[in-house]
């Protein structure tokens, strides 16, 4: 049956003209690649390159780290965001913000009052995101990023609106901290996590995040 509808196309259409459709097909194809904005970025190479490639010495609140345990939560966060099928833009967000909050580390925070509340990469607090958790589960960096993806599911409608409108990843990164960090300052998480990415990844943090991928 086929052979017969093979026999009755080509004479229909002619063979030359066959010809020249899948020729214009595979030469728009071509050019709809090249003309493409879509940017593989290195994240391995981004990290090294970056300032969470450094130990971190021990502060108020903050373990002393090696660079290696920070790459890893580094490449945790990415992982963990990926699986749950976000996009590497809003994924380089969330990790700005992790370090940003926890400098990568088992942080303790909000602790004042001598007991901490917040713990962990995204600092997830008792009384928010960390609620019903223990205090190990929080400082593990893989249950404590499936928290805050969780969180970002739930109340991570302006990101999304912003990645599809053309937003950088500086400007994800402030809107992560604003409507999933949620500080005590939220308008100001805005800018200052903003910068906060352009300094930690100088290379992308003012491209527009829907034209990466990993």
């Amino acid at each position: 049956m086929m052979c017969e509808m093979m026999n009755f196309i080509i004479p229909a259409v002619g063979i030359g003209s066959l010809v020249a459709l899948f020729a214009s097909k595979k030469a728009s194809g071509k050019a709809a690649k090249q003309t493409s904005n879509a940017e593989r970025v290195n994240t391995d190479e981004l990290i090294k390159k970056s300032s969470i490639n450094k130990s971190v010495s021990k502060s108020k609140g903050i373990p002393k780290t090696s660079a290696s345990m920070r790459v890893r939560s580094a490449n945790i966060v990415l992982d963990q965001f990926e699986a749950a099928g976000v996009p590497l833009g809003i994924s380089l967000a969330a990790l700005v913000n992790a370090n940003y909050e926890s400098r990568l580390t088992a942080a303790l925070g909000d602790s004042s009052s001598g007991t901490p509340h917040s713990f962990g990469l995204f600092q997830l607090n008792i009384y928010g995101a960390g609620r019903g958790m223990t205090a190990a589960e929080m400082l593990d960096p893989t249950t404590n990023t499936k928290r805050i993806i969780e969180d970002y599911q739930k109340n991570g409608k302006p990101l999304d609106d912003a990645y599809k409108s053309g937003a950088s990843v500086s400007s994800l990164s402030g809107l992560f901290g604003k409507y999933i960090e949620r500080p005590a300052d939220r308008e100001g998480a805005l800018t200052k996590r903003a910068n906060f990415a352009r300094e930690l990844f100088p290379s992308v943090a003012d491209k527009t995040a829907k034209e990466l991928y990993r």
